[in-house]
């Protein structure tokens, strides 16, 4: 258990230093960080326009389902209703 611990709080002190000398690389050339930042967001939106992508393809499935299952049903084809009508009673 105490091994476990020791680890971890060794980890957290070198990811403690990593992350004080990657802000002081960041300090000396800004330009770093502004890339990464813009990077960042042109993944994110790439990620989401896929996303909303897919959304838009499966409402339109969807709608087109649902127009198809509308126009069965005014015509009276209904399968469910063929199938109570053809069993013997």
């Amino acid at each position: 258990m105490a091994n476990n611990a020791i680890t971890g709080r060794l980890w957290n002190l070198w990811t403690g230093f990593l992350a004080l000398w990657v802000t002081d690389i960041e300090k000396e050339h800004p330009e770093i960080a502004y890339q990464n930042s813009i990077q960042s967001m042109i993944e994110k939106y790439g990620k989401l326009k896929a996303a909303s992508g897919r959304i838009i393809a499966r409402k339109l499935d969807v709608e087109g389902r649902l127009q198809s299952a509308k126009a069965e049903l005014a015509k009276g084809h209904h399968p469910v209703e063929r199938r109570v009508g053809d069993q013997p009673g």
